[in-house]
């Protein structure tokens, strides 16, 4: 048999996840009124990022970004 002690900590973990899922739920029309703000800066400040990173690159649709050539300002430099 194990002792009580060793046996309380994940009883606690439990508890604790019971609390969060608990209090979540409970103010789950303030976490729907605050998905369209998380939703418009994912859209319009996270995902602009990869055109970006794409301005450095020899972009080549079919290789995608990991498979493209990275060749730094050259793009710029041939621009103006």
């Amino acid at each position: 048999m194990k002792p009580a002690a060793s046996l309380k900590p994940s009883h606690r973990s439990k508890l604790r996840l019971s609390e969060a899922a608990t209090n979540i739920i409970a103010s789950k029309h303030l976490y729907m009124m605050l998905t369209p703000f998380v939703l418009y800066y994912i859209i319009f400040y996270y995902m602009p990022f990869g055109g970006l990173r794409m301005a450095f690159m020899n972009y080549k649709p079919f290789l995608g970004m990991d498979g493209s050539a990275w060749v730094g300002f050259q793009n710029f430099v041939d621009f103006f």
